[in-house]
């Protein structure tokens, strides 16, 4: 067998199989969240539906160089865009320690919170020419950058300071849609 044939079997193997471990449902909603820097933390979210039913997801590692991928569940989209099943996204962190930080979050443990409705300007796109709502909905995935106020420890609040929506596969000639934070600052308070 010669090694050309190996080498291009090894490489269709290598992508077949990272694309298994990286692609999410296609009938799902994602949200990847990143932190700036070197911090790091827990994060879960729950998804509610307009017919009361949610989709929990369990607490997941979130940092600078690693995303926490949360499932948001099926969320079908009208042809304008719409998710009409989509009523809120709440996200939940904890600033896990050095022991603490691939556990589960305990019970009464202090976290950070902010829940986002549908109605909620986070989700305007900041580059749509006319005004409209950007929710997150099946085959896209709400990318968020999270960063904590180091001006006291623990800190007050947990910053989102970046958003976006972008198509699964995020292929280049598929551009990013940011949200428009400018105008109000989004963060998870301290409960």
């Amino acid at each position: 067998m010669s090694t050309r044939h190996l080498t291009a079997t090894r490489a269709l193997l290598a992508s077949t199989l990272l694309s298994a471990l990286v692609s999410p449902p296609a009938s799902a909603a994602m949200l990847a969240a990143f932190s700036i820097g070197n911090e790091r933390y827990l994060c879960a979210t729950n998804t509610h539906k307009r017919d009361g039913t949610s989709v929990e997801s369990p607490a997941r590692q979130v940092s600078g160089a690693f995303a926490g991928y949360f499932e948001l569940g099926t969320l079908p989209a009208t042809p304008d865009g719409d998710s009409p099943e989509f009523e809120s996204l709440a996200l939940r962190c904890w600033i896990p320690n050095e022991i603490t930080l691939s556990m589960q979050p305990q019970h009464g443990e202090a976290s950070y919170s902010i829940v986002l409705h549908r109605d909620d300007p986070f989700w305007t796109d900041a580059d749509a020419l006319v005004p409209g709502s950007s929710l997150p909905r099946d085959g896209m995935v709400v990318g968020m950058i999270l960063a904590a106020d180091p001006s006291s420890d623990p800190p007050p609040h947990i910053d989102i300071r970046r958003a976006w929506i972008v198509p699964f596969g995020y292929p280049p000639d598929n551009m990013a849609l940011p949200y428009a934070l400018a105008a109000t600052p989004y963060r998870l308070t301290r409960d």
